[in-house]
């Protein structure tokens, strides 16, 4: 049997095409909600480190400026577009449905050889997030001589 979806337009597909969509869909809202925890877990520890130096917590401000951001966007559109294939479904299929994306997720990190190196990807966001957070005059001042 076949799926309508009225996403940008009408489109047929069948039940196995919806599962293995939905199954894509549950590996990158996963991927975004591991990046989202990455990014968290950096500025709270961060915020740690400069407890008894006098600055403000990073982590509230940078986490509501995200919410703004592109990423934030897409994820909640992909959350949105995981209830629409859910609804496009006839309701005794959903359950089978998400074990399916379960069991993807399983078997996608479940060898340590297919598991994606995170270490260059926590770096780059470390960096990233010390040059975005530090002010230019703490970079200035280190460069003047006394």
């Amino acid at each position: 049997t076949s799926v309508a979806l009225a996403m940008g337009g009408e489109a047929l597909l069948s039940q196995e095409e919806v599962a293995a969509l939905y199954c894509r869909l549950a590996k990158l809202r996963s991927f975004m909600s591991l990046n989202a925890t990455a990014v968290k877990k950096i500025l709270k520890k961060f915020d740690k480190n400069m407890a008894g130096t006098g600055r403000e917590p990073q982590l509230p401000s940078v986490m509501k400026r995200l919410e703004a951001e592109p990423f934030s966007v897409c994820r909640r559109r992909a959350d949105g577009m995981a209830v629409e294939l859910e609804r496009a479904m006839p309701p005794d299929k959903v359950p089978r449905l998400r074990q399916l994306a379960q069991d993807a997720l399983k078997r996608a990190g479940g060898g340590r050889e297919s598991r994606p190196n995170v270490l260059p990807l926590a770096l780059s966001l470390a960096a990233g997030l010390v040059v975005a957070l530090a002010p230019l005059e703490a970079f200035e001042q280190a460069d003047r001589p006394e």
